[in-house]
């Protein structure tokens, strides 16, 4: 009897994991863009913007998000890493042409990105002040887990020390 509980929490365990990854790698469009549209929303909020001004900000600066996304979705660097491997292990793993190729689209994307930017910065400078548009050019970009508290069980492994004031401490400016 055991034996066929542990068969059955083990195949569903299976099943929930298959049905995450599968859901990750078919975000439908219409996903992406409400995802967007709530970016959007909060940047707007964050800007405090009128109702006017928002009402123009929030579909033109989610459409942009959404072509930033889409060109990084188009243009992704090296082939998938191996499981348990990290990025540099899936770069490392190309031969030359492979290589070759990634270079370039790296660079493709990067010509595309900085046109899409300065296209949008053309359309965002009709109605927003200087300071509003470094809050939306000039942010530095945060990478994907940063930012994200860490799960359950990888919590007190050495990131926090006891005993050592356990605040912010400002170092100082070495000029």
């Amino acid at each position: 009897m055991k034996k066929i509980a542990i068969l059955v929490c083990a195949a569903c365990m299976s099943c929930t994991a298959l049905y995450a990854q599968n859901r990750a790698q078919t975000a439908k469009p219409a996903d992406r863009m409400e995802k967007c549209t709530k970016v959007a929303n909060r940047l707007a909020d964050k800007l405090q913007l009128d109702d006017r001004t928002q009402q123009w900000f929030v579909p033109l600066y989610a459409a942009y998000q959404d072509t930033l996304m889409g060109i990084r979705r188009t243009y992704r660097m090296g082939k998938p890493a191996g499981k348990g491997q990290g990025k540099q292990a899936g770069v490392c793993a190309l031969n030359d042409a492979e290589a070759l190729q990634c270079v370039e689209n790296a660079l493709k994307r990067d010509e595309l990105t900085l046109k899409v930017k300065r296209d949008y910065y053309a359309q965002f400078k009709k109605q927003l002040t200087p300071q509003q548009l470094v809050s939306i050019f000039c942010t530095p970009q945060r990478k994907p887990n940063q930012g994200k508290r860490p799960a359950q069980g990888q919590r007190g492994h050495g990131h926090h020390q006891q005993g050592h004031g356990g605040g912010w401490q400002q170092t100082p400016d070495f000029d």
